[in-house]
């Protein structure tokens, strides 16, 4: 008989955007459960960096994939045993969109 598995489901963390107190929160439950299996469903970044028009917030695609980092090193550092699975949602589907950034 195979072991049950425990999963951990979050998205739409739109790093630089996400509450840090959420972030917190998420971090505390992902080490309290200690899931098997991690999955962000998707919008990690907000990708405004990757718009086609004029961005609205101070920062860059640099800025974003650099705050998002840390929170996924938080992530491995909480909860290194658990598969991390990532899917990208449509935020981060725009990084790579033919012809969004250089």
């Amino acid at each position: 008989m195979s072991k049950a598995r425990t999963i951990l489901a979050w998205s739409c963390t739109h790093f630089p955007l996400a509450d840090p107190d959420a972030i917190d929160w998420l971090l505390d439950q992902i080490r309290d459960v200690r899931p098997d299996i991690l999955v962000h469903l998707g919008d990690l970044y907000e990708a405004d960096g990757a718009s086609r028009w004029g961005s609205e917030y101070p920062w860059d695609l640099l800025h974003e994939y650099r705050t998002a980092d840390a929170f996924l090193r938080r992530v491995r550092s909480v909860s290194p045993q658990s598969r991390k699975i990532f899917i990208p949602g449509n935020h981060d589907d725009n990084i790579l969109a033919v012809q969004r950034i250089d």
